[in-house]
């Protein structure tokens, strides 16, 4: 935004492109007519160099900062719900207990490399590395 010159359009899709707070992207705009910049929101038929242009901005901004508070709380509400039912979420883990013991049990034995270890197991090697840093 440094490069911008008095006499210069930004001129974006869609209004949360630019921001997703309402004071942020009211700040933004007043510092773009501080400049000199036009603004332009193509989806939202937005030109703040207008009086109309720059109130159907706030209220515009004013809905997609709600949008966004309304997502926030229905994935808070989802996660507690998930959280209630027992699921942790998140990604499972690469080496569980069964895969341990079956690593530790080949290990033990010097006749397989690491990398033949790890196919065995089903893991990757900076898996098997890092269940052997734990275990130290």
């Amino acid at each position: 935004m440094d490069k911008l010159r008095k006499g210069d359009t930004v001129c974006v899709v869609r209004l949360d492109r630019l921001g997703c707070r309402m004071l942020k992207l009211i700040q933004l705009i007043n510092d773009f007519k501080q400049k000199g910049i036009n603004f332009v929101s193509l989806e939202n038929d937005i030109d703040t160099t207008t009086p109309m242009g720059m109130l159907l901005f706030s209220m515009c901004a004013a809905f997609s900062e709600m949008e966004r508070a309304l997502i926030q709380e229905r994935v808070k509400v989802g996660l507690e719900a998930a959280h209630q039912k027992g699921r942790k979420g998140g990604r499972p883990r690469a080496l569980t207990p069964v895969k341990l013991a079956t690593l530790n049990s080949l290990k033990k034995g010097d006749e397989f490399s690491v990398t033949k270890i790890c196919e065995m197991v089903g893991i990757t090697r900076s898996v098997y590395y890092r269940a052997l840093k734990q275990e130290d």
